[in-house]
C-alpha cells in the first residue's frame, strides 16, 4: 500500500507540476506577445515628433491615438536614458544599463518582471528605429491570481489522488492477502490442537 501510494504520489505531484509550469509558460507568453504587439506600433511609427505625453489627448483623426492606450503602463527613452514621453498621470518605468544600452545603441528586445507602486508588472524594452527605445509594462497580477487557484486546486486535486490510490492499494491487498492469513490461522490451529481435520 505504501509503496503504490508513493508511486502515485510521484506521478501525481509530477503531473501537477507540469500543469502548473504549461499553465505559467502559456500565460507568460500571452503577456509578452501583448508587449510585442504594443511595441511593434512605437517600432514602425516612432513618436519622435509628439511632446513629452505622446502629444497630449489624441482627436478622433489624430496619429496620437495610437500611443495614447492606458491599458499598460509606456514611455519612451532617448538615447541619454532619460525619459521623452510618457502618459500623464502613469508611474514611471525603471530603466537599467541594458535598457540604457538599448537606447543607446539598439541591441536585442529585453524582457523582464518588475514591481511599481507594489505591484507586479511584466516589462519590454526595444529600441526604435532613429535611436533611443520605448519601453512598455502590464500588470500581472490577475495572472499570479490565476496561478495561485491553479497551485492550489492542484494540491487538493493530488493529495486527493494520492488518498484514494492509497484506499484502492488497501483494499487490493487485504483482498489478496486474505488467503494467507486463512492459511496462517489453519496452520496455528493445527500446531494447538493436533486436529489434522481442518
Amino acid at each position: 500500500t505504501v509503496i503504490v501510494a508513493v508511486i502515485v504520489a510521484v506521478a501525481v505531484v509530477g503531473g501537477a507540476y507540469a500543469a502548473h509550469l504549461s499553465t505559467q509558460h502559456a500565460l507568460r507568453d500571452e503577456t509578452d506577445k501583448f508587449l510585442r504587439d504594443r511595441a511593434a506600433e512605437f517600432v514602425n511609427q516612432p513618436p519622435h515628433d509628439l511632446g513629452g505625453n505622446f502629444g497630449g489627448a489624441p482627436n478622433d483623426d489624430d496619429d496620437a491615438r495610437r500611443y495614447y492606450q492606458f491599458d499598460a503602463i509606456q514611455q519612451t527613452i532617448g538615447r541619454d536614458g532619460t525619459i521623452t514621453n510618457s502618459l500623464p498621470n502613469q508611474p514611471t518605468l525603471p530603466i537599467d544599463a541594458e535598457d540604457r544600452e538599448i537606447a543607446q545603441s539598439g541591441g536585442e528586445t529585453h524582457y523582464r518582471d518588475v514591481t511599481i507602486g507594489g505591484e507586479s508588472y511584466r516589462m519590454i524594452t526595444v529600441s526604435l528605429r532613429n535611436g533611443g527605445a520605448v519601453q512598455i509594462a502590464r500588470q500581472v497580477s490577475e495572472t499570479d491570481d490565476v496561478l495561485d487557484v491553479l497551485r492550489t486546486r492542484l494540491v487538493i486535486i493530488a493529495l486527493a489522488g494520492i488518498a484514494l490510490a492509497a484506499l484502492a492499494a488497501w483494499l487490493v491487498m487485504r483482498r489478496a492477502t486474505r488467503p494467507i492469513e486463512q492459511l496462517t490461522d489453519t496452520a496455528e490451529h493445527i500446531a494447538e490442537t493436533q486436529d489434522l481435520t481442518t
